[in-house]
């Protein structure tokens, strides 16, 4: 109780010590109520500055918010139009690859019928679309070569060389423009195909037996023999390579083998030719020689009298053909003649 009442009497004198300041607890009252006011209006004045910069602020929020959807609007509206760009110049591409597909596809039924004038036109609308396409540069300079149009089809390859570089294709077409009147060069052509990097493995076969060919037509059988070896290890039992093998091996005079082989690629050939995967030339030679090593005179002749009608289309595929029969013919130590 003592303290409480201490407390009070502490208070009290403090009132009592303000009062003697200000003159009476009510001129305390007044200056109390006088602070107040100048506070609150003080504050109200702070509100109300605080109140328009946030109005100011938000109007400039507002407005950096107005011109980014404006610019990302205009950037919206670019990349559209680029788009649509981009889509056009997809589709004209797609559509241009897809004629230069078709033509080469047609050119490629036509080159395999031996219909060369017309599989070179096909060809050269396929390269309009697609100049730097190896493939149909190649397709053109051995229609060439077919038409025994050599000169043509040697600039050919060689302008396609220039342009570009060591191409497979092309310098796989000029070996072949060379191969009956240049085999040294020939030689070397394939050969720097065989050592270029883009070379396919599909690609890879053809050249190593193409390259057995003119080992062979030069009487280097070990060396030929070693291509189409090389050439099967690469594709395991190629119908032309199982035949070419076979030649070799009667030519070395491993007859039995040689005649096994060459009934194999028969039975091979058949079912290639009428899958389109072998021209149906090569199908016939391929069945002439197994005819004449079995002596099987009249369907050899039957069929003599295909591949006769295809050689009269071209001096160069005459010769070719009579290269591969004349061998055979070598290799079994018989009369051509009789099996024409």
């Amino acid at each position: 109780m003592e303290g409480i009442m201490g407390r009070v009497d502490l208070l009290e004198k403090e009132l009592n010590y303000f009062v003697s300041l200000f003159g009476s607890a009510g001129a305390l009252s007044g200056v109390a109520i006088a602070i107040l006011a100048v506070f609150v209006a003080i504050y109200s004045t702070y509100m109300t500055q605080a109140h328009r910069r946030g109005r100011r602020k938000l109007r400039n929020a507002e407005d950096r918010a107005n011109l980014a959807v404006n610019s990302l609007e205009k950037k919206l509206a670019d990349l559209d139009q680029r788009v649509e760009q981009s889509l056009q110049e997809t589709n004209s591409h797609i559509k241009s690859i897809l004629r230069a597909t078709r033509d080469e596809m047609t050119g490629e039924i036509y080159y395999n019928e031996s219909r060369f004038a017309e599989a070179l036109e096909a060809f050269r609308r396929s390269n309009q679309l697609d100049p730097s396409d190896g493939k149909s540069l190649y397709y053109i300079g051995r229609c060439l070569t077919n038409l025994n149009l050599l000169r043509e089809a040697h600039l050919h390859f060689e302008g396609g060389l220039q342009r570009l570089g060591d191409n497979p294709y092309l310098l796989r077409g000029l070996a072949l423009v060379h191969r009956f009147n240049d085999r040294a060069m020939a030689r070397d052509l394939y050969n720097r195909a065989l050592q270029t990097k883009d070379v396919s493995l599909e690609l890879r076969v053809k050249i190593l037996n193409e390259l057995g060919l003119v080992y062979r037509d030069d009487s280097d059988l070990l060396r030929a023999k070693a291509c189409h070896e090389e050439a099967d290890r690469i594709i395991r039992d190629g119908t032309l390579t199982i035949y070419f093998l076979g030649i070799i091996d009667l030519l070395m005079g491993a007859e039995n083998r040689g005649k096994e082989l060459l009934l194999l690629a028969k039975l091979k050939s058949e079912r290639d030719v009428q899958q389109l995967l072998l021209k149906s030339l090569w199908g016939d030679i391929i069945f002439w020689s197994w005819a004449v090593s079995e002596d099987k005179k009249m369907q050899a002749r039957q069929c003599y009298r295909r591949i006769q009608a295809a050689a009269d289309r071209s001096e160069y595929l005459r010769a070719t053909i009579y290269a591969n029969v004349g061998s055979v013919a070598q290799a079994l130590r018989v009369n051509q003649s009789e099996f024409q």
